[in-house]
């Protein structure tokens, strides 16, 4: 039977009163399955995973940024929640802590201490050429879909980019602003990818800084090579000019999520771009905000409609195969939700259903990557590599 137990050893906490000193605690789950979530009581905490030890799952369990602004302590009920909603374990924490010094954001560019040169906040590079989905304006709705086609390119764009490190209290997070070179974008799209620390992320994002350093540089890079440029900042520029992309990149640390407080804290997404669109002297703007998600990245997003962009004029977003199928806020006037089956195993209503068969057997990567990803092949390549700009060019 799973268990709680604290961390490192196995000694076991099921149904105790913890007192922890500070804002964090981490614990293990003994012997249960991938089936089993861990939940909370309260909402003053966030619960994220930290991989694995031997038989048991770890998690780390921190108080949110805004609670640590006006609490100096605080108690939660903690549970292990099987697949049928059975309470599998449960136990309190209650955390001791100094309220956060300081509320104050403050935003600074990054690009010369990351790339050198000039203390300019824009550097150069370019997006990939990629294919698109030809007939993506037919995908406006949730009825069945055509077979998707792939007789488009866009070719590759020169763009300036820029990369900026913003803090509020203590928690520090990196980043990316990707622009069309010689644009002016009035529209931002704001980017939530996948959790970074789970599966083989773990190992991967570790190695790069992730469970170290905020403000990594091989972290950065990697986040503006492979995701910033090449996955959704290709997608949004081959679509419009007219939309500029800002992209967390996300870390393991100093306990405020992946993402931090510009998610979780009321307003304080909204007040980093206004510090951003500054810096940029009104190089973009954000008339209209759009959101995209990928796969678990849905709950910040719905974090961010809520709480971090409370102000922002979020008038579209793009959902990709998210965990559970869980939906996008409805918030959100003008959204475009993608299932492969891969989070869910079947359709979902409000959701537009694309199974790697029929839908993706003409992409012409499909034979590359369905044997390099096997049955992961529609959910970590195809759905977050096409969406985006199908749903931009349906609206």
């Amino acid at each position: 039977m799973a268990y709680f137990h604290r961390y490192p050893g196995l000694e076991r906490i099921s149904g105790q009163s913890l007192s922890v000193q500070g804002d964090s605690i981490t614990v293990g789950l003994f012997g249960a399955g991938e089936d089993v979530n861990i939940t909370n009581e309260g909402d003053d905490v966030t619960i994220f995973p930290l991989g694995t030890t031997g038989n048991s799952s770890l998690w780390k369990i921190s108080v949110k940024q805004g609670a640590r602004h006006h609490l100096t302590g605080l108690k939660d009920k903690i549970y292990a929640i099987g697949p049928n909603w059975q309470n599998v374990d449960t136990f309190e924490v209650r955390f001791d802590f100094k309220p956060a010094d300081s509320t104050r954001l403050d935003v600074r560019s990054l690009n010369q201490q990351i790339f050198g040169g000039d203390a300019g906040i824009w550097r150069g590079s370019q997006t990939p050429a990629i294919s698109l989905i030809s007939n993506a304006a037919q995908l406006s709705g949730t009825q069945t879909p055509p077979v998707l086609e792939f007789n488009q390119q866009a070719q590759a764009k020169p763009v300036d980019f820029a990369v900026f490190a913003a803090k509020f209290g203590h928690i520090d997070r990196a980043f990316i602003l990707v622009v069309k070179n010689g644009a002016r974008p009035r529209n931002l799209m704001v980017v939530i990818p996948h959790p970074f620390a789970q599966g083989r992320g773990v190992a991967y994002y570790g190695e790069l800084g992730f469970f170290t350093n905020a403000l990594s540089v091989p972290l950065i890079r990697n986040v503006i090579d492979r995701f910033a440029l090449e996955r959704w900042g290709s997608q949004v520029l081959a679509a419009s000019d007219n939309w500029a992309l800002l992209m967390p990149v996300p870390a393991g640390v100093d306990h405020g999520g992946e993402i931090g407080p510009f998610v979780s804290s009321p307003g304080i997404g909204t007040q980093l771009i206004s510090h951003i669109i500054a810096l940029s002297d009104g190089r973009v703007a954000a008339d209209q905000v759009g959101i995209c998600c990928f796969s678990g990245g849905i709950h910040n997003a719905n974090s961010f409609i809520a709480a971090g962009g409370r102000g922002l004029n979020i008038r579209f977003g793009c959902n990709q195969d998210p965990v559970s199928g869980t939906p996008m806020s409805s918030a959100v006037p003008s959204r475009r939700q993608y299932l492969s089956g891969y989070t869910t195993g079947g359709a979902r209503p409000g959701f537009l259903y694309l199974p790697e068969n029929p839908y993706w057997l003409a992409e012409p990567r499909y034979a590359n990557m369905k044997a390099a990803l096997g049955g992961e092949y529609p959910h970590t390549w195809a759905v977050p590599n096409y969406t985006l700009y199908a749903a931009l060019k349906s609206v």
